[in-house]
């Protein structure tokens, strides 16, 4: 059975994709101009087809900051208005959430929409990866 046939969507696939190339699985040779990769060792990896798995182990190996921020932001949902963001930067508790949120919007989780500007995850897939690295007994806080 080939590793790409039983992708589900094409979010998961380049998901998928990005995943392969964070791991240095798959690569674009500058000087063949094309892409390389070893079929046998992308195989070998412990691949799913859960998108969630794949997008919250990403996350898992983010900077604290931008963790932290992706957890709070999941917290509050899909969408959340700046001045919530800009509030809780104040505070000491939550004083790098907006570096966080920035480095969020250019690793392609979180996007800057509306007016009054909101914070909004890119997929709901996303923003369920992300409130999932939030421990089970620290969810009600």
């Amino acid at each position: 059975m080939h590793v790409l046939s039983s992708l589900p969507d094409p979010f998961f696939f380049l998901e998928f994709l990005r995943s392969l190339v964070d791991r240095g699985l798959l690569q674009y040779s500058m000087g063949l101009e094309r892409w390389e990769w070893d079929e046998d060792l992308i195989r070998l990896e412990k691949i799913t087809n859960n998108v969630l798995f794949l997008l919250a182990n990403k996350m898992s190996r983010m900077r604290m900051e931008v963790q932290m921020a992706l957890k709070v932001l999941s917290s509050f949902g899909n969408e959340v208005n700046e001045k919530i963001i800009t509030y809780l930067n104040t505070t000491s508790q939550f004083v790098d959430i907006l570096s966080g949120v920035e480095e969020a919007i250019s690793d392609g989780f979180v996007s800057r929409v509306g007016e009054p500007l909101c914070y909004v995850f890119v997929h709901d897939k996303v923003r369920e990866a992300a409130y999932s690295l939030i421990p089970d007994d620290a969810k009600d806080e």
